[in-house]
C-alpha cells in the first residue's frame, strides 16, 4: 500500500499531556477521572492532583500550579474545570504562556468544558497540541438533542455500565425519548443502565417502562393505539398529556406530522416483499440495503429509523391516513374557530378515528 509522503514544509505535531473533554459534565467528568487515573497512580491524587474551577479561579492560576514541585517529585496533574468561563485575555495569556514554556516532564493538564468554542485559539492549541476529545450531544433545528448524537452517547453510556452490545431496537427506542436537554437525557440513560442490568439486557419494553419521554415518543405511542383499534389506550394516552399540560394544538401538530411521515412510508410498505417487516434486525442488515438510494436517504440512511416508520405506517391501509390527516386537519379548524372545550374536540376526534379503524376492518 503506498503512504503518502510529507511534504517538507510540514513538520511534526508537537504533542504536550494536555487533554480536553468537550460537553456535559455527566459524560466529560467521568472521562477526565480515567485520563487523570491513567496520568497519577492513585497513592498521589491527594497530594499531587490540583483542581482549578474556572471562573472562580482565575486559569492563570494553572501556570502558578505547573510551577510547583510534586510531593514525590514525579510531577502533577492540574484538572481546570469550566473551561471557556474566563475573559479572552486570561485564555490569551494562558495559551501563550503554555506555547513558551511547555510543561516540565511529568506534568499534564486534564481540561472539561460545556462551552468552549471549538474556533478559538485555546480550543485549537489542545487540539493541535495535545487531544481534544468532543463529547456534546449537538441539537438539531427543532432544538432537539441530535439523533446520532443521542444514539453514540447512549450506546456508549450503556457499555460503560455493563450492558454489552445494547440492542439497536432499544436505543431507538431512547432515541425517540430523548428530549432536548442533554443533563435530563443522561439521567434517564443512566436510570435505563440499572433497569437492563437487573435483568441482563435492555428491551424496547424496558426502555418505555423506565425512561421518561423527554421528547415526542408519546406521539408514537398514540398514532400506534389508533392503529391497533384500541379507544381505551389512546384514551389513557391523551388524558396523561393533557393532565401533564400539554397544548391540544400542540397535540394535534405533533399527531399531524407523524401520520404526514407515515403518508410518506406507506407506498415503501406496498413494495417491500411480504415478511420484510417481521424481524427488525433482518431487516436493518439485509432488506433495508436492497431499497433504492433515494428511499433510503428519506430515512436519514438509518435503517432502525426507517423499519419503527414502516411498521407503524403498515398497520394502516393509504386511503385511512389521508383521512386520519384529513380528521386532523378539521379537529385542528374546529378548535380554532368554535367555542367547544379543546379537550372535548380532541376525544371526539379519539372517538372517529378508533370509530373508522373498527369500520373498515369489519
Amino acid at each position: 500500500m503506498a503512504t503518502r509522503r510529507a511534504k517538507k514544509s510540514e513538520k511534526p505535531k508537537a504533542t504536550l499531556p494536555v487533554h480536553l473533554f468537550l460537553g456535559n459534565t455527566l459524560l466529560t467528568y467521568p472521562a477526565a477521572r480515567r485520563c487523570i487515573g491513567e496520568i497519577l497512580p492513585e497513592d498521589r491524587r491527594e497530594t499531587d492532583l490540583e483542581v482549578v474551577r474556572i471562573p472562580e479561579q482565575s486559569l492563570i492560576s494553572v501556570i502558578d500550579a505547573v510551577s510547583q514541585v510534586g510531593m514525590f517529585g514525579g510531577g502533577r496533574c492540574i484538572w481546570i474545570q469550566g473551561l471557556g468561563g474566563e475573559s479572552a485575555e486570561e485564555a490569551e495569556s494562558f495559551r501563550k504562556e503554555l506555547e513558551k514554556s511547555g510543561l516540565p516532564d511529568g506534568y499534564a493538564i486534564v481540561a472539561t468544558s460545556a462551552s468552549l468554542d471549538l474556533r478559538s485559539k485555546l480550543a485549537k492549541w489542545f487540539r493541535d497540541c495535545g487531544t481534544l476529545t468532543d463529547l456534546r450531544i449537538e441539537s438539531d433545528r427543532k432544538g432537539n438533542l441530535d439523533e446520532n448524537s443521542v444514539r453514540r452517547i447512549a450506546t456508549q453510556r450503556l457499555e460503560e455500565a455493563g450492558l454489552q452490545r445494547p440492542d439497536a431496537a432499544a436505543v431507538e427506542a431512547i432515541v425517540r425519548r430523548a428530549g432536548s436537554d442533554a443533563g435530563q437525557f443522561m439521567a434517564e440513560v443512566d436510570k435505563l443502565a440499572l433497569a437492563g442490568l437487573a435483568v441482563g439486557h435492555l428491551t424496547p419494553e424496558l426502555v418505555a417502562e423506565n425512561m421518561r419521554d423527554l421528547g415526542t415518543a408519546w406521539v408514537f405511542d398514540l398514532t400506534d393505539a389508533i392503529g391497533r383499534k384500541s379507544f381505551n389506550e389512546a384514551r389513557v394516552l391523551l388524558d396523561g398529556l393533557l393532565a401533564s399540560g400539554a397544548e391540544p394544538l400542540m397535540i394535534l401538530g405533533a399527531l399531524a406530522e407523524n401520520v404526514g411521515s407515515m403518508i410518506a412510508a406507506r407506498p415503501v410498505v406496498d413494495r417491500l416483499v411480504p415478511g420484510a417487516l417481521r424481524n427488525g434486525r433482518q431487516f436493518v442488515n439485509k432488506t433495508f440495503h436492497d431499497l433504492p438510494e433515494a428511499t433510503r436517504a428519506g430515512f436519514r440512511n438509518n435503517g432502525w429509523k426507517a423499519y419503527f416508520s414502516l411498521v407503524a405506517a403498515s398497520a394502516f391501509e393509504a386511503r385511512e391516513l389521508r383521512r386520519l390527516h384529513g380528521a386532523l386537519a378539521e379537529a385542528d379548524l374546529r378548535i380554532k374557530s368554535t367555542s367547544a372545550a379543546p379537550a372535548n374536540l380532541l376525544f371526539s376526534f379519539l372517538v372517529e378515528a378508533c370509530r373508522n379503524r373498527r369500520r373498515n376492518n369489519a
